[in-house]
């Protein structure tokens, strides 16, 4: 994806929407993941990865290795847990495109990223059925001592935090009860 500037096209800048970042503690820079790119007027997903250097102050678009995650709804949770060499990228896929129904399945899966030599795992690390809305982000959250802590829709449409370490999940308290179809 290019970005545009007054004097045309800037190859220097990434130009995505709904993009994730996380800080990398490895490499010392700001990683940039996915997306939406406009390119021709039409709309594309992106699974490129980016980095911006505080060093030089610019964006490089980076050689990440293995294959990227695809297939994820917009804004995906990109987060560093709090030791290790490894990001992990957590977001929510669906076969369906929403419609009538407030709430339709779809999966919550979790790929690892490492930092040290810019490569996807192979496969998710976990994954678990949840629920997704059209009008709601399908999943929020951070890392923690325990683990990336998300907050997302159950397949009734209740919100619910989970826990995972990468490799299980820790059921939190309900938020809300459900169906929970927007704010």
């Amino acid at each position: 994806p290019l970005a545009l500037d007054a004097t045309g096209v800037d190859k220097t800048r990434p130009a995505l929407e709904g993009a994730t970042a996380l800080w990398d503690p490895v490499g010392e820079r700001v990683l940039l993941y996915g997306g939406v790119a406009h390119v021709e007027g039409a709309s594309l997903e992106s699974t490129d990865l980016w980095a911006f250097l505080p060093s030089v102050g610019g964006f490089q678009e980076m050689d990440d290795q293995g294959t990227p995650p695809s297939g994820l709804r917009p804004r995906p949770v990109f987060a560093h847990p709090l030791s290790g060499q490894s990001a992990w990228l957590a977001g929510v896929t669906t076969s369906e495109a929403g419609g009538p129904a407030p709430v339709v399945e779809g999966s919550l899966v979790v790929h690892e990223l490492s930092l040290s030599v810019l490569a996807w795992s192979e496969a998710p690390l976990v994954s678990k059925d949840v629920g997704v809305s059209t009008s709601l982000a399908s999943v929020v959250g951070g890392a923690s001592e325990a683990g990336l802590d998300l907050v997302h829709l159950t397949t009734t449409g209740a919100l619910v935090a989970t826990t995972t370490d990468g490799s299980s999940w820790t059921e939190g308290a309900l938020v809300a009860q459900g169906p929970y179809t927007g704010f």
